[in-house]
Order: structure tokens, then C-alpha cells, then sequence
């Protein structure tokens, strides 16, 4: 089928870091964005981006965040884990989406869904190389239609929980039963015992002819 959409190229080192900070800033109602990591720090100072998304969940914008991790990647890990802290105390929702549970190798995607309208396809990792030293590449495609089908996805990987967790509460409940079995058990064979010991003293009492 046809369709007709705006195509913006976004190019590393030329214009990415513009161009990306003008699409979150036209965000109304909602920034979703997934990638393998966000730095918090460039060289002297902050990721500019954190206070521009912190900036926009102010606003009253739904800014969601999914980023990678993988216990093998101990110095992203912990940058991740920095960043993650800064924007949850701000109120930005920001999840993992574990390697080591998920369906995923790897959530490497470096992209951004802006109202449903605006979507951003790219290799542009969200640090100060990416965007200032690297040659990276990328495309903001604008259309509704391309934009809530990216914004689907997000959302399905969004939902996605680490099955363990999902069974804490069965395991929980199953261990209260098991205590509880155990106890039962623990009763009737301290019952049986002490009934066995009564009719023992009886028997050993009576006079038999």
C-alpha cells in the first residue's frame, strides 16, 4: 500500500544530537523510548537529554523508559542503574528488561515513539560518542499509522515480567501450604504417639487371667 510520510535524517556527528532533542521537545503526550543504555554524565557535565525528559514528565508527558540489562555488562550496569535512579525520582518510569530472563540476547534498540505521530529509528546510542565523535545514523519517520505500530511493540515489551517474580506469589502460597502439611504431620504423629503410649501404660496395667 501507499503512504505518504516525513522521512528526517539524522546523522552523527551532524545533526543527531539537534534533532533528537527537538523531537522530545515537541512531545505532548507521551515519549517512549528503548535503549541499550543511557549514560547519565557527558565529559563536564550532565547527559543534557536527562533534564529535557525530566522536563517533559513535568509537563505532564508520559515519558517512558526501557533500557538493557546484562549481567555481563557490569560498567553499563552500573551507569544504567544511575541514570534509572535520577529519573525515577522525578517520577519517570523507567524498567529493565533482564537478558538473563527475557526473550531477548540483547535490548539494543536506540529509539523513540513521540505522541504516536513521531518515530525514531537510529544506531545512536544515547552517550556524548554516539552523538558527538561517532559516525551513527538514523531516520525520524513521521506518520501515525508507522508510529503506533512501533509504539505497539514498545508497549508489548513493556508488559514483559521476569517469570520468576511471577511465580513468587505461587511459590509463597505453596510454602504455606508445605509448613502448614508439615505441621499437620508433626500433630498426628505426636497424637499417634502419645495415643500408642496410653495404651501401652493400660495394656501393661491390666491383670490377665
Amino acid at each position: 500500500f501507499n503512504i505518504t510520510s516525513l522521512i528526517q535524517p539524522v546523522l552523527s556527528p551532524d545533526n543527531s544530537f539537534s534533532e533528537i532533542s527537538r523531537l522530545l521537545s515537541q512531545a505532548n503526550e507521551s515519549i517512549y523510548i528503548q535503549q541499550l543504555y543511557i549514560y547519565p554524565n557527558w565529559t563536564d557535565s550532565q547527559n543534557p537529554l536527562i533534564p529535557l525528559l525530566i522536563d517533559k514528565a513535568n509537563q505532564g508527558v508520559d515519558v517512558r523508559i526501557i533500557l538493557n540489562y546484562n549481567p555481563w555488562y557490569d560498567s553499563t550496569n552500573v551507569l544504567n542503574n544511575q541514570t534509572k535512579r535520577i529519573l525515577e525520582t522525578k517520577g519517570i518510569k523507567v524498567k529493565y528488561i533482564y537478558t538473563n530472563w527475557s526473550i531477548f540476547q540483547n535490548v539494543h534498540n536506540k529509539g523513540a515513539i513521540i505522541d504516536n505521530t513521531s518515530v525514531l529509528i537510529s544506531s545512536i546510542n544515547w552517550n556524548e560518542n554516539s552523538f558527538l565523535n561517532n559516525r551513527e545514523i538514523g531516520v525520524i519517520i513521521t506518520h501515525p499509522k508507522i508510529s503506533q505500530f512501533y509504539s505497539s511493540v514498545f508497549l508489548s515489551d513493556w508488559t514483559l515480567t521476569d517469570p520468576f517474580k511471577l511465580n513468587e506469589s505461587i511459590n509463597e502460597k505453596s510454602s504455606v501450604q508445605i509448613v502448614e502439611l508439615n505441621a499437620n504431620t508433626i500433630y498426628i504423629a505426636a497424637l499417634f504417639t502419645m495415643t500408642f503410649i496410653v495404651v501401652a501404660r493400660d495394656w501393661r496395667k491390666r491383670s490377665w487371667p
